[in-house]
């Protein structure tokens, strides 16, 4: 959501940039000028921001795409996902904790 609110906010920070042509007075239409770029740079580096998703050392990322988790786990460090996708970040001694309760509850099963 708020990617898309970053993406909203800067093209309608370009329109009004654009259309500031139209003010007659310099000073004003350079400060509104001003104003639109200092914000439509923050909001796009905003949505340029959701792109990346940290994993911290010692822990996995699991991604979780509208409701469908994917089969592959994130290693540490810097990845380029989905803006969309939500991460789970999990440390190694919980991610170890959870998958013994899955294979106990197999075992058991069995």
């Amino acid at each position: 959501m708020g990617f898309l609110v970053s993406l909203i906010t800067s093209l309608i920070a370009i329109l009004i940039y654009l259309n500031t042509g139209r003010i007659s007075d310099e000073r004003s239409r350079l400060a509104i000028r001003t104003i639109l770029i200092l914000i439509g740079s923050i909001a796009v580096l905003n949505s340029f921001s959701r792109l990346l998703v940290i994993v911290p050392p010692g822990n996995v990322g699991v991604v979780n795409f509208f409701g469908e988790v994917s089969e592959t786990t994130l290693n540490p460090g810097v990845h380029l996902l989905n803006p969309f996708s939500k991460v789970l970040i999990l440390s190694h001694v919980e991610a170890q904790r959870e998958i013994g309760q899955i294979m106990t509850l197999l075992t058991a099963k069995a």
